[in-house]
């Protein structure tokens, strides 16, 4: 129950200073989208961020309830909420990768790619 307790704060923790700060993010990166791929793909991270931090709330309001079900008593919930987080995980991962090649390669803004 201890682990429990300070596994659900840590992620409430992480919500609290990881969503105004991707949303800080999003905006900034919102702002400049049209001038650079790197802030396109700042966006959708910061967006993929947000959903994630969002994501850990259940989790944590169960964790602080002894581990009561809640939404996850739903089969169809728990095997949707896998499933986005996981996909979010991913999509992350892929982006920032993504991310990390473009920026080894030429210069590149959002409007040549969406022309090609």
């Amino acid at each position: 129950q201890i682990l429990d307790k300070t596994l659900a704060t840590f992620l409430v923790i992480l919500t609290v200073f990881g969503l105004p700060a991707n949303v800080l993010a999003l905006k900034y990166f919102w702002s400049r989208r049209k001038k650079e791929l790197a802030s396109c793909l700042y966006v959708l991270i910061s967006s993929t961020d947000i959903c994630t931090c969002v994501l850990h709330l259940p989790v944590a309001v169960s964790l602080f309830n002894n581990r009561s079900a809640m939404l996850f008593s739903y089969k169809a919930v728990c095997i949707g909420w896998l499933f986005v987080f996981r996909s979010l995980l991913h999509f992350s991962i892929f982006l920032v990768m993504f991310n990390v090649a473009q920026c080894n390669s030429d210069y590149c803004d959002c409007a040549t790619i969406l022309q090609n």
